[in-house]
């Protein structure tokens, strides 16, 4: 429950970041989409577990409310991103670095 609270906490942070001040940097209306990348980081680093999907819903939910697309749309791409990686770097790419002697 801890971990699921901490990464609450980081995407409400990329989320507000992403929303407020990296908005005004945008580059033909294009900006950096950081829940997304902190999304991918953590499907690739993580396996699917209750935590991380309940901290990548918090995540989605948080851009929903600042977004001007119907309600949903956000968490359901990021839930969506987050178990596609995550089943696609578990089931397809092995580290050697992970594997056991």
């Amino acid at each position: 429950m801890r971990q699921a609270f901490f990464l609450l906490f980081i995407f409400f942070f990329l989320a507000f970041l992403q929303t407020s001040f990296l908005a005004h940097f945008a580059l033909q209306g294009f900006v950096i989409p950081l829940v997304i990348i902190g999304v991918s980081i953590l499907g690739i680093v993580a396996q699917t577990s209750f935590a991380g999907l309940l901290g990548v819903f918090a995540g989605g939910l948080v851009l929903d409310v600042f977004s001007q697309h119907f309600f949903g749309y956000w968490t359901l791409i990021m839930v969506l991103v987050f178990c596609a990686v995550s089943f696609f770097i578990h089931t397809y790419v092995r580290f050697p670095f992970l594997k056991r002697n």
